[in-house]
């Protein structure tokens, strides 16, 4: 006999010559298990389902797609029959993996046919019903290296009532908490019990659960006809299609705190119409799915409106659940299709399938599935059916029986996938059907194998699916980067139909690659293949440096680049310099290694010049140096600064003698090669306390009396112990140093003078340095005590050193026969002992009359002159007397004359003070008492 509607449902469908053991209710029924573990984002435009390959089937087996479970990525299927088959996918392609056994502690025919599977496809949980004469159990398998093997013992809730029926099944996202319905618990009022597992290890989780609020009537509610759960556990739905009268409702649990409860009241659709128990048809709750979130609800009816079948969506929000839209019913069905029979929803929600087994059955049909799916607006959610109702290809229908698709369903977590069962297709063998939805699942950038950097191309990106077809409802965004961080590239972008054509500019040479990728699934991404990047020279840049010295060498770099200014290694062409300085000294033609080189060039003129490379092959490469600043290496010669004391008298005195150098040449004092002392009468090297002192090597020379040039001499290194001299003075390595800090050298120097060298002497110091020689700078005077000479004679003067332009200075001067027998004091103050171009004063205590003598140093006159005490003044080209501040005093054998000097800015320079008297018979000579750094 072919088998009917009503002879399903009285249970003739695992023993097709028998009634059921209970009337109410199927004696099979799929578990919908839990289906995703990972949300999807807002669901984007997809293309209808297609049937992925041949139905899958196994020869052994009988009533193959009663139950049907699919993991998150849709690769392992798990197929309920009175034992379980599992199928995998690689490749597109499916393949019979092999059977789940039989859990060991079965008890009699238990009919394990109802299947749930973790995410990840390695945890499965079979449920049998008919376990020990109507008790039912479940058993947990675990798949490692692609075989299965039970976990722990057959799981049995407790406290049971009766024959419990135990039997339908679900499974957390992590395969650690299963839901075990059992509708005929309690004489059909029905339960779920939950089992967790830790440590790979099961137990009972808490007691039984039973919903609130049940109308359990003849037959009972059947709690526990269809369970499912929450990705993570915590929330499990339970069907009861019995309930009142066969209208049906659903019951939520929630776990909190690890303790479960009821959550609201039960779920009832507002709109359910007219169901009999009489007459089989099972109300809302005969199948239940939930999303991973536990947040979207859908529950069907078989038994909905006589037979056709519906399926409801109820969504929960702050706790509170409610009824979303109206039922849903699939297009096209004929009247007792049985929609809603079986359901699964996507881990998002937003994807629901509903199977409809007797579709057409009348007529020789083979059942059928649908697809909703939920979109928002500012209106709220809305529930539109995608496309046709669909039904596998290759189902094949008896005299006695119809395949019966869409008896059960399951759908991957993108919703990518959904499989559906036909428990009866060939007479009772059994099918499944897959049916995958053209996704695009990755992206193809097809660009031109070569390009010039710089200049723009097109190039293709193509959305396409798992089998490389392109899918033209892919409405993702595109954002394409590249290898080249310098490149041009557009904007992100949508593409039209699956494909779009797109300009970008690759600006760095080598290897580059396009990617495009989507910007809210990074997997959705393509790259294409090497692309060359070439480029050639447009242009040279020239690098040297902002400043130069006039006749000083300069390194200056040249780099052939092409329009990105990138640097175009294979360059070969010649390069030619010119400057706009006419004297420059530039490189010959030449040629770069790797598109640069490194070459010297001189600048000889001053101000702003540039250099300009240019190919002589092609005029318009060239390029330009920025603008550099030559100037002329003006050469600052070493400088004697001071001694200290600058005057005085004694044998014997440490004295400190400072030189100065900040030639351009020189890193500051380092610079100076050599530094002179000469203490002398006048400027003579010849017998002279005249030291020479090296910095470089600390070594200091004593001149030998005769002042030679070419040595030998007698010299020591400082610091040191020992101690140089000649016939004028010995300088004492104790006590003598040397010490530099930046442009300054300060030589210290422990000098004894002989008594053979007693008398007024200036101190003249000098410097040199690669550059040049300062020249010698009187700087001091020393007396160094002699025996007292008769007649005339100078004894010195106060100050004996000044840096000011006017000055007062006292002149004292001595005769031991009384300061009458003194006819002329003379004070000359030159460079050199020479009366033309100095200020030479000359005064006669007898007449208290002061003359200067004029710029030529005349001897005969006439001078200007005056009389002291007086208030006039006289003036020549080097100086000026007033006699305001001049005056004279005399006393004894000492005449000391005060004369207030003002010098001019043209006698500028270091002065010496000579002093000479003289008497009608006998003359002092001239004496250096004082020196002057005239402003």
């Amino acid at each position: 006999m072919r088998l009917t509607r009503g002879a399903i449902r009285e249970g003739q469908m695992m023993r097709p010559s028998h009634r059921a053991i209970r009337s109410a209710v199927t004696l099979l029924r799929l578990s919908p298990g839990i289906l995703i573990l990972f949300a999807q984002s807002q669901p984007r435009a997809r293309a209808q389902f297609v049937q992925q390959g041949s139905k899958l089937a196994d020869a052994s087996k009988s009533q193959l797609g009663a139950s049907v479970a699919l993991s998150a990525d849709g690769n392992t299927a798990l197929v309920g029959a009175p034992n379980a088959t599992v199928f995998i996918r690689a490749n597109n392609v499916w393949s019979l993996q092999g059977s789940i056994p039989v859990g060991i502690g079965a008890v009699g025919n238990s009919t394990q046919a109802n299947v749930a599977l973790s995410a990840d496809g390695n945890t499965a949980i079979v449920g049998g019903f008919g376990d020990n004469g109507g008790v039912g159990a479940a058993w947990v398998f675990t798949r490692s290296n692609g075989a299965w093997t039970q976990q722990g013992l057959k799981l049995v809730g407790k406290p049971a009532v009766g024959e419990s029926v135990q039997g339908s099944v679900a499974l957390s996202a992590d395969g650690n908490t299963v839901i075990i319905g059992g509708l005929g618990d309690n004489s059909g009022a029905g339960a779920i019990w939950v089992f967790t597992r830790i440590n790979q290890a099961w137990s009972q989780y808490g007691g039984k659960l039973v919903g609130s609020g049940a109308i359990n009537g003849a037959g009972g509610a059947n709690q526990g006809t269809s369970v499912a759960i929450s990705g993570d556990g915590n929330t499990a739905i339970a069907g009861g299609p019995g309930d009142n009268s066969c209208i049906g409702a659903i019951w939520v649990f929630t776990r909190t705190d690890g303790v479960w409860s009821q959550q609201g009241k039960k779920l009832v659709a507002t709109d359910a119409g007219f169901t009999d128990c009489r007459s089989k048809e099972l109300g809302l709750g005969y199948s239940v799915a939930l999303s991973a979130d536990g947040n979207t609800a859908i529950t069907g009816s078989e038994g909905e409106n006589g037979g056709a079948g519906a399926v409801w969506v109820f969504t929960r929000s702050n706790g509170v659940w409610t009824q979303q839209g109206p039922e849903l019913v699939g297009s096209n069905a004929s009247t007792d299709a049985s929609q809603g029979a079986a359901v699964a929803v996507s881990a998002d929600g937003n994807t629901l399938i509903e199977g409809g087994p007797f579709d057409n059955i009348t007529t020789g049909g083979e059942g059928a599935v649908w697809v909703f799916r939920r979109s928002y607006t500012a209106q709220g959610a809305t529930w539109t059916q995608q496309g046709n109702k669909l039904f596998g290809s290759g189902a094949v229908s008896t005299a006695f029986s119809e395949p019966l698709q869409g008896y059960s369903v399951a759908i991957s977590a993108n919703a990518g996938t959904f499989i559906e069962g036909g428990p009866f297709d060939n007479g009772g063998n059994g099918a499944v059907w897959v049916f995958t939805q053209p996704v695009a699942t990755h992206l193809a950038v097809s660009a031109p194998p070569s390009v010039t950097a710089g200049v723009p191309f097109n190039f293709n990106v193509t959305a396409l699916d798992a089998a490389n077809n392109t899918f033209a409802g892919y409405s993702g965004a595109v954002q394409v980067t590249s290898t080249d961080g310098a490149a041009n590239l557009p904007a992100n972008t949508t593409l039209s139909s699956g494909t779009g054509t797109f300009s970008a500019t690759l600006n760095t040479p080598g290897s580059q690659t396009l990617t495009a990728a989507d910007t809210a699934v990074s997997s959705i991404a393509g790259t294409s293949g090497a692309i060359a990047v070439s480029s050639v020279a447009t242009h040279f840049t020239v690098s040297a440096p902002a400043s130069a010295t006039a006749g000083t060498a300069f390194n200056l770099t040249v780099t052939a680049q092409d329009a990105n200014n990138n640097t175009i290694t294979g360059y070969s062409g010649t390069v030619h310099f010119t400057s706009t300085d006419g004297a420059a000294v530039l490189p010959a033609n030449t040629t770069l290694t790797n598109g640069t080189g490194t070459f010297v060039g001189t600048l000889k003129t001053a101000g702003s010049q540039t250099i300009t490379a240019a190919d002589t092959a092609s005029a318009g490469v060239t390029g330009t140096s920025s603008p550099i600043a030559v100037t002329v290496l003006v050469v600052v010669p070493p400088t004697p600064v001071s001694v200290s004391p600058a005057a005085g008298s004694g044998m014997a005195q440490t004295f400190s003698f400072t030189f100065s150098d900040g030639a351009p040449s020189g890193p500051g004092w380092q610079d100076l090669t050599v530094v002179d002392v000469l203490i002398a009468s006048a400027l003579d090297g010849r017998h002279a306390c005249y030291a020479a002192f090296v910095p470089g090597s600390g070594s200091l020379y004593l001149v030998d009396d005769q002042g030679d040039a070419g040595g030998p001499y007698s010299g020591m290194v400082l610091p040191g112990s020992g101690s140089v001299s000649n016939s004028q003075c010995s300088i004492a390595g104790t006590g003598s140093s040397a010490a530099g800090s930046g442009n300054t050298l300060t030589l210290t120097l422990a000098i004894t003078f002989t008594a053979a060298f007693a008398g007024n002497h200036v101190m003249y110091l000098a410097a040199q340095d690669a550059s040049g020689n300062s020249g010698w700078s009187a700087l001091g005077t020393w007396n160094a005590p002699g025996p007292a000479a008769a007649g005339p004679s100078v004894s010195g003067m106060s100050p004996g050193r000044t840096n000011n332009a006017t000055q007062a200075y006292t002149f004292t001067f001595t005769d031991t026969n009384g300061w009458q027998d003194i006819a002329v004091a003379n004070v000359l103050i030159n460079s050199a002992i020479n009366g033309i171009g100095a200020c030479f004063v000359a005064f006669v205590p007898g007449s208290g009359s002061l003359f200067l003598v004029d710029n030529a140093g005349d001897a005969g006159g006439p001078y200007a002159g005056m009389q002291l005490p007086g208030s006039g003044a006289v003036s020549n080209g080097q100086c000026s007397i007033a006699g305001a501040g001049s005056s004279v005093a005399m006393s004894g054998n000492t005449l000391t004359l005060t004369v207030e000097i003002t010098f001019s800015g043209s006698f500028a320079g270091n002065r010496v003070f000579y002093l000479a008297a003289r008497s009608s018979t006998l003359n002092s000579g001239w004496q250096a008492v004082g020196t002057a750094a005239v402003p």
